[in-house]
């Protein structure tokens, strides 16, 4: 399994839309929906489909990425000029590399317009769909505009306006849990989870084909590096270089607004995060729907039907 890491320190963007804002009913508090969009999963990696200066494109969906990101080759094929003077370092598991800042014209998501904002382009090497590696990865500068209901499950990934109202109508799912959340200043909706009767910062990542726990919060629950010496190993990927073999060990339950994540296997590595010690990944969204409300600092989970 590889992990597709994105990890940027700088986090401040100017972001033009086309579209006009379309607020949720304030009477009522509903969701208003904007668009529905099909995703492709391939190995727990999530594609969505887009258009960049009207040639077809495939992003990953990633919500623990800060940034939007295009790899260099995909930049040259859109025909987009690179500006190095303005790039941008990224680090992550496997090392870091360099980016360059990138206009982008014209793009448009789910029949969306996303026009006149900069994203990063760096030697990327992101997971691919039937053999096909993704432009690039989506992160929470674009989908921050949007309330996101993720649906890996079903393969859609549905869009709304944002909600602005204190008292949010609750998704239309079975038994949905809200959770309180805060975001970040790498723009990551994070929120209490409990393991082992320890409370720890998480988020959800939807870039991550796994789920992760930092190696100083599990030394925090009693785990040494001789126990998780018995444990098996998984290959890790990211930016850089570097990549190796690191500890899946299993826990209890991860436990979240009374729900609760039985027997997770989670990767035990140093990450070094600034704002969470817990990731969850595809690994979890295979078994859970999750509503991401960034505007609204809410989560709102539940079990898949």
């Amino acid at each position: 399994m590889r992990r597709f890491f994105t990890r940027l320190a700088v986090w401040q963007l100017v972001m033009a839309w086309a579209l006009p804002f379309q607020g949720a009913g304030a009477e009522n508090c509903t969701p208003v929906a904007r668009a529905t969009i099909p995703l492709g999963v391939e190995h727990r990696a999530a594609f969505l489909p887009m258009t960049v200066n009207g040639t077809k494109a495939a992003f990953l969906l990633d919500t623990g990425a800060e940034r939007t990101v295009m790899s260099d080759v995909a930049a040259r094929r859109f025909g987009l000029a690179t500006h190095s003077a303005y790039g941008r370092p990224m680090t992550g598991v496997g090392g870091a590399v360099a980016t360059a800042e990138v206009h982008l014209d014209r793009a448009t998501l789910g029949g969306l317009d996303l026009n006149g904002f900069f994203l990063l382009a760096g030697p990327l090497a992101p997971p691919s769909l039937a053999g096909v590696p993704a432009d690039g990865l989506l992160g929470a500068d674009v989908l921050a505009e949007f309330d996101l209901d993720v649906d890996l499950i079903d393969r859609k990934l549905r869009l709304y306006a944002p909600l602005d109202c204190e008292h949010p109508a609750l998704p239309g799912w079975r038994a949905p849990r809200g959770l309180a959340a805060r975001l970040s200043l790498h723009r990551r909706l994070v929120f209490d989870v409990t393991i082992g009767g320890q409370t720890l910062p998480a988020f959800i990542d939807t870039g991550a084909q796994v789920s992760f726990i930092e190696g100083a919060a599990a030394k925090r629950l009693g785990l040494t590096w001789k126990m998780l010496e018995q444990d098996p190993r998984v290959n890790v990927a990211g930016l850089g270089p570097g990549d190796g073999a690191l500890p899946l060990h299993r826990f209890d339950a991860v436990t979240m607004a009374g729900l609760t994540w039985s027997g997770p296997v989670l990767v035990v590595a140093v990450l070094g995060l600034q704002d969470a010690d817990v990731v969850l990944g595809a690994d979890f969204l295979e078994s859970h729907r999750v509503w991401l409300s960034y505007q609204g600092h809410r989560v709102f989970v539940a079990p898949a039907d």
